[in-house]
């Protein structure tokens, strides 16, 4: 599995949303640009990914996002002292902070899916946890920067393969046809409790018949982080 380097960080606001800490899905999403020592492209903006000029240095990409964290659930936030956060205060204190960084809904789905897409997800319909999955049609972050050269992967909670059509029809509710691989990403390992869909294992032997579905009994913090 590759190594994706953190570049800021963003403090969440208000205990009902979920939480971002990010600088270009647990949800993690890593970019790294290209093959070692190559770093040829600077990405300008959401809407220009697409055509940015391969002139400049172009840097790697993490993204960190948690479900259910409030405002007050960092250390670096100086509100509780039961809350223990070294890694999230290491980023704070070496990074940018923005006190007014929100999401844009208090539920798991459509907040990743805003934030996987750039859009509002209200405009393709993923406006609450019973609207998934993820519409192909939709153009996604990582699919954007793979046109640059950026190697994608993502690690932990996904989610966005939920379809409750496709339950009551009497099918599974998760589709693998919108699993990450679907939407950008080369590499992931992502699932709930003991069950994922992965490319590769834990070691970071890719899988030839990927996704693959792996079963590990473990803590699943322990297992994807």
């Amino acid at each position: 599995m590759r190594v994706w380097r953190q570049a800021g960080d963003i403090q969440r606001r208000g205990a009902a949303v979920r939480g971002l800490v990010a600088v270009g899905i647990v949800g993690a999403l890593g970019m790294t640009a290209g093959p070692p020592g190559d770093r040829t492209c600077v990405v300008q903006s959401v809407s220009g990914l697409d055509t940015a000029l391969p002139t400049l240095r172009r840097p790697n990409i993490l993204v960190v996002f948690t479900d259910d964290h409030g405002w007050t659930d960092l250390t670096a936030q100086g509100v509780d002292d039961d809350i223990r956060t070294p890694n999230f205060d290491t980023l704070a204190a070496a990074g940018v902070r923005f006190s007014r960084g929100y999401v844009t809904a208090p539920q798991c789905v459509p907040s990743r899916a805003g934030v996987l897409t750039g859009i509002h997800q209200s405009r393709f319909g993923v406006e609450d946890n019973q609207q998934g999955p993820l519409p192909h049609a939709v153009v996604t972050l990582p699919e954007r920067l793979k046109k640059l050269g950026y190697v994608t992967g993502m690690s932990g909670k996904w989610h966005l393969d939920v379809s409750h059509e496709r339950a009551e029809q009497g099918g599974a509710k998760a589709d693998p046809e919108f699993l990450p691989h679907r939407h950008g990403f080369d590499e992931y390992w992502c699932g709930a409790m003991r069950s994922y869909e992965a490319s590769h294992a834990l070691d970071g032997t890719p899988f030839a018949d990927a996704p693959r579905t792996v079963v590990d009994r473990r803590f699943r913090i322990t297992v994807q982080t």
